[in-house]
């Protein structure tokens, strides 16, 4: 029957697609313009891949199956499928022996059926390590015009500079980087910092002016004023073009769900979109040790830093995919987080590099989130790392995947009593 050459994720991916399909099935209206859509309405079958392809049909396939069975009923409908899949007649219906049309339609029943028990039963992990299929990617650069603390022998621009060159020798075609303006007045070569990002062709957008966390604001009217002031600095560096993505300081966006919505109107009376993240490396928690050591001369303690954080990516890039797969079923286009530090620029070629293996494409953060899992109804927009925040509202167990290992040394690595 030829069912060797197809490989599981093949029947996996299948049987998300059935399930879904069924588990939005309800009896149709007497109107055939309202007749709901059916799955897997096979004709002259002769191969397994075609008895199990199914495919979301149009209303008509349904009214096909109705005037077959003689019924519009859902309940009648899946004991007729049990009927057909166990060789046995249908009530009123000639055998099915020799009739290749009935067996075909009852195959693809029987295999929707089992995609429902697929998907209600707990899914296993796959192994993604080896993965090297494409995926589609945005790099996102937050924290402009800089993180953390300035390392010995950098300026806010050569770490820019750093940065930009990487993206650009891995053919990254935009990289919006998020600002906080009030950190114009901390650096003074903040302004050639965003002129440097300009002059790349990579977009800016905003991250709020003090990188104010709301969960942690004094009143929502604090908050809101953080997000205006700035604006201005930020657009007229965009030049026309449009820079109205927003991303929560810290991921946090609201202590409880009416502040979120509150928070989510306001964005939106202002002309703002959110810029997700699906995936983050965890760069911004090294900032300041690398900053320290650095300036300590301790080699050791930074090669020793990289050695985990190369680990961490690798580790990271798996999670990122089993995750994809274990929320979505499938393999999203993704947002990688980074931020514009010390650590970052030094870092973003291995980063880039890891991504490039493991078959990434880089491409804009609006065609990311034109894709469907960004358009969703997410009660939490921009809480968080999105694939995780929908595995939680959706009761997704995600344990068995590898979390990220942040050490703890890092708070105290390299000050002046370790």
């Amino acid at each position: 029957m030829e069912s060797s050459i197809l490989g599981p994720f093949f029947f996996i991916e299948l049987a998300r697609k059935c399930a879904e399909t069924i588990s939005d099935f309800r009896p149709p209206k007497p109107e055939p313009a309202s007749l709901h859509r059916i799955i897997c309405n096979t004709h002259r079958i002769s191969r397994v891949n075609q008895y199990v392809t199914c495919w979301v049909k149009a209303s008509r396939h349904q009214k096909t199956l109705a005037r077959l069975f003689k019924t519009d009923d859902m309940a009648t409908f899946r004991k007729i499928g049990k009927s057909l899949a166990d060789g046995s007649a249908v009530p009123g219906r000639r055998s099915l022996r020799g009739r290749v049309k009935m067996i075909g339609v009852g195959v693809a029943v029987l295999v929707a059926m089992t995609a429902l028990m697929l998907v209600a039963a707990p899914r296993s992990s796959a192994d993604y390590s080896g993965d090297r299929r494409p995926f589609d990617i945005a790099i996102t650069v937050d924290d402009l015009t800089g993180n953390g603390r300035l390392p010995t022998g950098m300026t806010r621009l050569s770490i820019a500079e750093l940065y930009i060159k990487a993206l650009k020798q891995h053919g990254v075609p935009e990289a919006y980087g998020l600002v906080n303006v009030a950190k114009l007045q901390r650096d003074k070569d903040g302004g050639k910092v965003l002129d440097s990002w300009r002059r790349a062709g990579y977009p800016l957008g905003n991250h709020s002016y003090s990188h104010l966390n709301l969960n942690r604001a004094s009143s929502f009217e604090q908050w809101k004023t953080d997000v205006v002031t700035g604006e201005q600095e930020i657009a007229r560096r965009m030049d026309g073009a449009d820079w109205h993505y927003f991303r929560f300081p810290n991921m946090a966006a609201g202590r409880d769900q009416a502040q979120h919505d509150s928070a989510m109107a306001f964005l939106k009376q202002r002309g703002y979109r959110i810029a997700e993240a699906t995936v983050s490396f965890d760069d911004w928690a090294y900032s300041e040790a690398y900053a320290r050591c650095l300036a300590k001369g301790d080699t050791a303690a930074i090669a020793t830093m990289k050695a985990q954080y190369l680990k961490n990516i690798d580790q990271g890039i798996v999670r990122m995919k089993s995750l994809s797969h274990k929320v979505y079923g499938r393999m999203i286009p993704q947002i990688l987080l980074t931020h514009l530090s010390g650590w970052g620029a030094v870092m973003l070629p291995e980063v880039l590099a890891r991504l490039d293996v493991a078959g990434a494409r880089y491409v804009s953060l609006t065609a990311v989130q034109r894709d469907p899992a960004y358009n969703g109804d997410d009660p939490w927009t921009g809480n968080q790392l999105m694939m995780e925040r929908i595995a939680r509202q959706k009761n997704i167990d995600i344990d068995a995947i590898a979390k990220l290992h942040r050490p703890g040394s890092l708070k105290t690595l390299c000050r002046n009593n370790s």
